[in-house]
């Protein structure tokens, strides 16, 4: 009898030891599981606008941070240039009013870039080179890019721009620009920025490259 006893407590511990082993297995895979990335509500290319009219473009770079064009967020003074003081709104592509707002918290007149802060957290975020090791590299040895932004209330509009050349602190391309894309992105064909548009000189357009930015974003 105590044998049979034994033997009963003996297989209910292996029976125990294997469910335990099992249980730890599974949770152990479930841990390790990739995790789902969510995109966000809305994309990183976005409409700067008053009244709902689209007057330049910008490029969300982090969830509070938008860089655009200096002279999109400038007005002139007696004494000189300033930041303006009218509101900022911030819509997506098919320009619903979300009710944000931005507020310019650096711009450069020289550099023409600007960084726009907000709660931009329902927009996807868009990486960007600021190096200008890499930058310097990236100009030398890269001969295509993507230009976009929003001409005057349009939809968002994209060009191949190409073979940049240095112009004091800019870049020179070949492309077109529109009105309204002031602000907007030049990047590389996989999406990451690495200018602003700033202008367009006859057949070539101006981009400030985004080391521009390099000691305003680390602040």
């Amino acid at each position: 009898m105590l044998r049979l006893v034994q033997k009963i407590a003996l297989g209910l511990i292996v029976v125990m030891i294997g469910i335990t082993g099992y249980i730890i297995a599974k949770s152990s895979t479930f841990q390790t599981q990739p995790q789902v990335v969510v995109a966000k509500k809305y994309g990183s290319i976005v409409r700067l606008t008053r009244n709902g009219k689209t007057f330049c473009s910008g490029t969300v770079v982090a969830p509070n941070l938008i860089i655009t064009a200096a002279h999109c967020v400038l007005e002139e003074t007696f004494v000189g240039a300033r930041l303006t003081t009218e509101d900022i709104e911030i819509r997506p592509r098919n320009n619903i009013d979300l009710s944000i707002e931005a507020s310019p918290i650096f711009a450069s007149p020289r550099m023409d870039s600007a960084i726009l802060h907000g709660d931009f957290s329902d927009f996807n975020i868009r990486s960007m080179v600021t190096d200008p090791t890499s930058l310097a590299s990236i100009r030398e040895h890269t001969t295509e890019f993507i230009s976009c932004g929003y001409p005057l209330n349009g939809d968002i509009f994209c060009n191949y721009t190409r073979s940049p050349k240095p112009v004091g602190f800019a870049w020179s391309v070949s492309g077109v620009l529109l009105p309204g894309m002031s602000g907007g992105p030049t990047m590389l064909t996989d999406g990451t920025v690495i200018g602003i548009n700033i202008a367009v000189e006859g057949e070539h357009a101006l981009i400030s490259p985004t080391y521009n930015l390099l000691s305003s974003v680390r602040k």
